[in-house]
């Protein structure tokens, strides 16, 4: 399902406002004043319409390493966790492997259901490819600031062995690369 075009008019309207912006000041500005139009409650059902049983088709994220993968998928059915990294990805992942277990368990003896949730699959969008009808899709999104912080300090710091001390570093850091949770959550 597409954002509605309400959800963007703000963004259009504040553009003029928000052009003399850093990466860093626009993430927050749109985290604190646009990142509610995103969310929607989920009314709760028993619909479990979008358990396939694993056994019953090849997994989708099992090939997805590059784009074209996804483009070699006609339909991904199942549970499909939108795994974003510093983003709680693994936990998320993990969340949805037992949902898998237990509903499977529950509605087949034992054989979970269909799950989809590693980065290859979130990055290259393959739950663009999603069945509405035979699908579950969810995600966790974390708020921008403190994501591209986590980013910085997971691969910048501990792996290059940066000084953290140093505040232009950071600066430097957050100025200069995009926050890529939208490309992850993007169906397009």
């Amino acid at each position: 399902r597409r954002l509605p075009a309400a959800f963007f008019e703000p963004l259009v309207s504040e553009h003029e406002a928000c052009t003399n912006m850093t990466s860093f000041d626009l993430l927050q500005y749109w985290w604190n004043n646009h990142s509610a139009n995103a969310s929607r409650v989920w009314n709760s059902t028993l619909d479990y319409s979008w358990c396939i049983p694993q056994h019953s088709k090849k997994l989708a994220h099992h090939f997805i390493k590059k784009a074209r993968d996804v483009r070699k998928l006609s339909q991904v059915d199942g549970l499909i966790f939108v795994k974003s990294p510093k983003a709680a990805s693994s936990t998320g992942a993990g969340i949805s492997l037992r949902i898998s277990n237990h509903v499977g368990n529950r509605l087949y003896g034992g054989i979970p259901c269909t799950v989809n949730y590693t980065h290859p699959f979130a990055y290259f969008r393959g739950h663009a490819k999603r069945s509405s009808t035979s699908s579950l899709l969810w995600t966790i999104v974390r708020e921008p600031a403190a994501r591209q912080l986590s980013i910085y300090n997971f691969f910048f710091l501990a792996r290059k062995g940066l000084n953290s001390s140093n505040e232009q570093n950071v600066f430097d850091f957050l100025a200069t690369h995009k926050s890529g949770q939208f490309r992850y959550l993007a169906t397009r």
